[in-house]
């Protein structure tokens, strides 16, 4: 009788072992899809340190909520446009504008590069943000801004001028 009833069970162990990576692979392509359509553009406002070697180190402003761990914040603009947690929650929004607050969010939320060979030390900067689109918990940063310009543009028109003299007597 268990002789069987093994080849059957093995045959449905065999399905549901490929199965669940083929649904999982749908499904995050469904989340990045949704993403992409349905998501809302924030601004965050940033204070930048420095850039070195093409990373660009800064903070979130007014950001110190995000180190709640397991718990869900829904954001909101303030006054001039720029995004912030309106409130948190233990459990998962009905809104669909909401980050989950998790160390990996904080990693994600402060990673950004430049293609550039200067390391800028101190960056000036009057103002800068990150935009971020936002759709049910997933996110995504689509670019940081200084000055007003994205950080790649503002990058290439700040190299030093002796770069860019040297340049020239080579070309």
């Amino acid at each position: 009788m268990l002789k069987k009833l093994m080849l059957p069970i093995l045959i449905v162990t065999i399905l549901i072992q490929l199965l669940v990576p083929v649904w999982m692979i749908a499904y995050g392509n469904k989340a990045e899809e949704d993403l992409l359509k349905y998501g809302k553009e924030y601004k965050f406002r940033v204070r930048i340190y420095s850039i070195y070697k093409g990373s660009v180190d800064y903070s979130l402003y007014d950001m110190a909520i995000l180190y709640q761990e397991v718990k869900y914040g829904v954001i909101g603009e303030d006054s001039e446009g720029y995004a912030i947690i309106t409130e948190t929650r233990a459990t998962r929004p009905e809104d669909t504008n909401y980050i989950r607050m998790s160390k990996e969010t904080r990693i994600n939320l402060t990673e950004f590069s430049v293609m550039t060979g200067q390391n800028y030390i101190s960056v000036q900067e009057q103002s800068a943000y990150l935009l971020v689109k936002i759709y049910k918990g997933n996110f995504e940063i689509v670019d940081l801004y200084i000055d007003g310009i994205p950080a790649q543009e503002w990058v290439t028109q700040n190299e030093p001028e002796t770069e860019k003299r040297e340049e020239n007597l080579f070309s």
